[in-house]
């Protein structure tokens, strides 16, 4: 009788199992329906005559955008230092929708180059969306950058912050001018004008200054390089300053009553090429979990 009835539980245990589990798997499918037909409305929308920039269009998140984005209508500008992988995304767009530049974001000449090949290249369309999306983990070997001409930057904050800063602050002059002929036109099919910062999660693990009130101690925070130095603290730190400069530039956009919006948007967990420079191991690893963005 014992026996009977320990069988009887595991039996009734295993069909609870498994109705948990396929109600689960249900609501999983029901869920990835749903936002796939959210993100189709999104998406669906039309981009016809949008002019984008964006950085690292060339693999990863950057990559997925500009294809979207170039299906939709727009013309996509490319700015990466890999200019091969990027010539892959404007022969799937077509070379007339799709024009790749140099942009090496740790080399502030580079930065100014990019910037006045933006400004010929948009002349007559104006730029209704820049998109400040690459994004790079340094090595401790590769972290002094020569964005300061010299001056000893860390490599991480010249990639994640401080390039997207120089580069965010020559091209606003077009953007906000794109948006102000928009404004002033009768076309009710206008393009919202914005600049969108490519954020992550990984600002949760920055160090922050002592004194958070203290303009000086932030400055010295930007500039100091993380000890012991770590290609996640380091990054974490960059990601964190982004954040920081993005809502104090919105504050002050909309205080300008400018007519162009800023904003920060966090991926969340995205597998990427952004630890590639983790041995192999941890690179399977973080395959198979999925790397912060």
């Amino acid at each position: 009788m014992i026996g009977d009835n320990r069988d009887d539980l595991v039996l009734a245990a295993g069909a609870t199992m498994l109705v948990v589990m396929g109600a689960a798997a249900y609501s999983l499918r029901q869920k990835r329906s749903h936002s796939a037909a959210v993100l189709s409305s999104i998406v669906a929308r039309d981009l016809e005559g949008a002019t984008v920039c964006i950085t690292g269009g060339n693999s990863g998140i950057g990559r997925s955008v500009a294809l979207a984005l170039g299906q939709r209508g727009a013309n996509v500008l490319i700015g990466c230092r890999n200019l091969e992988t990027a010539k892959n995304v404007s022969q799937v767009l077509g070379e007339e929708k799709c024009h790749v530049f140099s942009l090496d974001l740790a080399n502030a000449a580079s930065v100014e180059t990019f910037s006045e090949n933006i400004r010929n290249a948009t002349v007559r369309t104006g730029l209704q969306v820049l998109i400040n999306n690459a994004g790079a983990m340094i090595n401790e070997r590769d972290k002094r950058s020569s964005i300061d001409d010299g001056g000893g930057w860390d490599t991480s904050m010249a990639v994640n912050h401080l390039g997207w800063v120089q580069l965010t602050r020559n091209l606003l002059p077009i953007l906000e001018k794109t948006a102000e002929k928009a404004n002033n036109s009768n076309d009710d099919n206008t393009k919202p004008v914005r600049i969108v910062n490519v954020g992550s999660i990984l600002e949760k693990r920055a160090s922050l200054p002592d004194r958070l009130d203290d303009p000086a101690a932030w400055d010295e925070w930007i500039k100091t390089s993380v000890d012991p130095y770590g290609p996640f603290p380091a990054y974490a730190n960059a990601k964190m300053a982004m954040t920081a400069v993005t809502f104090h530039w919105s504050q002050l956009l909309r205080e300008e009553t400018s007519k162009v919006e800023m904003m920060i948007v966090s991926p969340g967990m995205v597998n990427t090429a952004l630890s590639r420079f983790m041995p192999l191991w941890k690179r399977v690893f973080c395959g198979r979990c999925g790397n912060y963005y």
